[in-house]
């Protein structure tokens, strides 16, 4: 492990102008360390030793914080690049710790899969794969390993050709393939590895869909259902797919509730779960939603065991098993997924005027515009809005 610290006048001595350096000293636990120049000068009055910062000068802060940002850089993504691990005498490959004077032996295939690698423990399996999956296309489209020489306009271009034409695949991946890559790439101009990203000429193009939702008489539909005899082993599915749309979970998070994520208040049952995809944590007070309907749910599903799930399926499974209950409640719409219990709850909410930054927390989405992505309002939900509105 590689330690960074700021010393002052390391050598104790002060020049002419009583000044002296201040330095970048790294080390390691084997009492090896080396010392590398900031070009920061100051007088002993100058520097905060409890902060270790200049004091009254953001300037210099400032030169102090890139090269040291330049030295962990190249410290991190030195193993990914030469293929070995870190020792302090690789700082002499920087050339006087300019990180752009070592980028051409370094590969962008492998600094994206170190990349790659380090991000998993914060991300579902399924957006690792799919990261993965861009990885190996990338290198396979090129014959080889990418160099971050190779990354410019016209590769992203013939890149995106080829996605289309010798992948075959539908302009919606090609769109989400292209938000992962440019991920990567944007990361690298940030850390200094490349100097213009070649999105930035680029303009990716994907096709809009109109999902498909349920209408409230639909879901009404489907609440409505008396599933008996050989029916009522479609019961779970019915009620996962309620308990989806009522509470706007993901089908990933959806499958992983168990009780230790559910707190009894005084009001009623409070789902309080990290979830699966984003990693983000998300409060529903399922007593204030669709009239306390989920909480009835959860409490008929309540698992035997401890730390059971509430629902006992696969996502597969249930997708399958739900155009039975579709069929049943006369319901003919096509593309029609667990995910349509989600995107169908939150469009329902947004059309009962609830505000979409109540909306947004209750989705454990980041930010308005996720959330606005998942609302799908019809000309007359348009034209009831507006007849609500009594004064302009």
């Amino acid at each position: 492990m590689v330690t960074y610290k700021l010393v002052f006048n390391r050598k104790k001595k002060l020049g002419e102008d009583g000044k002296a350096l201040v330095q970048i000293e790294v080390y390691k636990k084997n009492g090896l360390r080396r010392h590398f120049t900031t070009g920061v000068r100051i007088t002993p009055g100058q520097w905060n030793a409890k902060s270790r910062e200049v004091r009254n000068d953001a300037l210099a802060n400032q030169r102090i914080t890139q090269r040291l940002t330049e030295l962990r850089n190249f410290e991190t993504y030195f193993p990914a690049t030469h293929g070995r691990a870190f020792a302090l005498s690789d700082f002499d490959l920087m050339a006087s710790a300019n990180v752009d004077e070592a980028a051409p032996t370094q590969t962008f295939s492998a600094y994206m899969k170190a990349e790659i690698e380090a991000d998993k423990p914060g991300v579902a399996a399924v957006t690792y794969q799919r990261r993965m999956r861009v990885w190996n296309r990338l290198n396979l489209h090129h014959g080889g390993l990418v160099a971050f020489g190779d990354l410019t306009f016209a590769f992203i271009n013939r890149f995106d050709q080829a996605k289309r034409g010798r992948f075959k695949l539908d302009d919606n991946t090609v769109e989400a393939e292209h938000k992962i890559l440019k991920r990567y790439i944007s990361r690298a101009v940030k850390c200094g590895l490349l100097p213009q990203n070649p999105y930035d000429q680029f303009k990716i193009r994907g096709k809009v869909v109109d999902k498909v939702i349920l209408t409230d008489e639909e879901i009404k539909r489907i609440e409505a259902l008396i599933l008996e005899g050989e029916q009522a082993q479609l019961a779970i599915y019915r009620d996962a797919f309620l308990l989806a749309y009522y509470t706007m979970l993901r089908v990933s998070d959806l499958l992983t509730l168990t009780p230790r994520h559910i707190s009894e208040t005084a009001n009623g049952l409070l789902i309080d779960k990290v979830q699966v995809k984003t990693k983000q944590r998300v409060q529903i007070p399922t007593w204030r939603l669709h009239e306390g309907k989920a909480q009835h749910l959860l409490r008929s599903y309540w698992p035997s065991t401890e730390g059971g799930r509430f629902m006992k399926r696969s996502a597969q499974n249930l997708n399958k098993r739900l155009k039975e209950v579709l069929a049943l409640a006369r319901i003919n719409k096509t593309r029609i997924g667990f995910h349509t219990a989600r995107h169908s709850g939150i469009t329902d909410l947004c059309r009962r005027g609830v505000m979409p930054t109540i909306v947004m927390r209750l989705a454990g989405h980041a930010n308005i515009k996720m959330t606005m992505h998942y609302v799908h309002l019809s000309g007359v939900d348009v034209e009831q809005a507006l007849s609500n509105v009594t004064s302009w």
